[in-house]
């Protein structure tokens, strides 16, 4: 498990990469207190990676957390952030993502 802090907004989130019955899985928490997160609702989670590429999944989601403007992209966002931070920005909004 890994804390981020999101560098534009400053809120902190949980980055967890767990091994589950389908293969392993990432998940984001946005941090309450302390260590305390809503562990049932994540903000978004991609599942079914293979044992070699979770590592490397980990690595990625980390690094859009702590990147991206906004995960819901409100009204302060910009139509020039790019096609790859209007896909990200689109997974954010997701209450369970799912990709393969």
């Amino acid at each position: 498990m890994s804390t981020i802090t999101n560098i534009v907004n400053r809120k902190k989130y949980f980055v967890s990469t767990v091994e589950g019955i389908a293969g392993w899985e990432t998940a984001v928490f946005r941090k309450i207190i302390g260590p305390f997160a809503n562990f049932k609702r994540p903000e978004f989670h991609l599942g079914g990676s293979e044992a070699d590429r979770a590592a490397d999944r980990h690595e990625r989601v980390i690094a859009i957390v702590r990147d991206i403007k906004s995960h819901r992209m409100g009204a302060g966002a910009s139509e020039a952030d790019g096609a790859s931070g209007s896909r990200v920005a689109s997974v954010g909004r997701c209450k369970r993502c799912r990709l393969a």
